[in-house]
């Protein structure tokens, strides 16, 4: 779609017509606006069945146990709910006996709350 755009805006702009190139553009910024809108609105709606679709956990979990693994963890941010409940609606419990600690090595790479 940029690609497209960018011939029409240039045509508009070697023709010296501002308004039209201008017109182009809009155009197709209100379109992705409106296309990110809508892919955000279905994401949130079927976000725990589109979890659960690519989600393997059960083949997984008997895998490990017949491998003798008794108990597996996953890191969830905090602050990431839909994450969280998804986690919480699959079983797994909070365990609050941890502290999760980190250090950055690379002052650009901030080292978290």
């Amino acid at each position: 779609m940029g690609t497209m755009v960018s011939i029409f805006v240039s045509q508009a702009l070697g023709r010296k017509n501002r308004e039209e190139a201008n017109g182009y553009f809009h155009a197709v910024l209100r379109m992705c606006l409106i296309i990110s809108v809508i892919l955000m609105a279905g994401l949130a709606i079927f976000a725990e069945p589109l979890m659960r679709l690519f989600s393997r956990q059960q083949e997984t979990m008997e895998a490990l146990k017949k491998e003798g693994i008794q108990k597996v963890f996953g890191l969830v941010f905090a602050d990431n709910e839909a994450g969280n409940l998804f986690w919480e609606k699959q079983g797994d419990s909070l365990r609050t006996n941890l502290n999760y600690r980190n250090k950055s090595l690379n002052e650009k790479i901030p080292t978290g709350k």
